[in-house]
């Protein structure tokens, strides 16, 4: 990741673990670096392992689905594209832009993400 991503690593987030009282201690290290990193947003399948009065500001969760939806909200135009570069990518099988989206909605629960691209195609 880190060479995909300069910035992935987050370091000195340590001193902050336990200071959350989330359910599972074991999770402590995420907020931590969360807020160590500057993130607006912690994207996990186990929203409920990150209550939210126990999360500090301006830190958000959310699922994959939610902030994929809330991202191609800002930018349906942008992701539509994104989308197509995909489809031209696919070459066994070539799927369709509509395919890809299909694919989204039933293999990923993002169903919300798909249908706001689908209205800027």
């Amino acid at each position: 990741m880190s060479r995909a991503f300069v910035d992935a690593l987050v370091e000195n987030w340590e001193p902050l673990e336990g200071r959350f009282g989330l359910p599972d201690p074991d999770d402590e290290h995420v907020v931590a670096a969360a807020l160590i990193g500057g993130a607006g947003v912690i994207v996990t399948e186990y929203v409920k392992d990150f209550p939210p009065q126990c999360i500090p500001e301006p830190i958000k969760i959310a699922s994959a689905a939610e902030f994929t939806a809330d991202t191609v909200a800002v930018s349906p135009d942008v992701a539509l594209r994104a989308v197509q570069t995909m489809t031209d990518r696919f070459s066994a099988p070539q799927l369709t832009i509509d395919e890809i989206l299909d694919r989204l909605g039933e293999r990923y629960d993002m169903a919300e993400a798909a249908n706001l691209i689908r209205a800027a195609n």
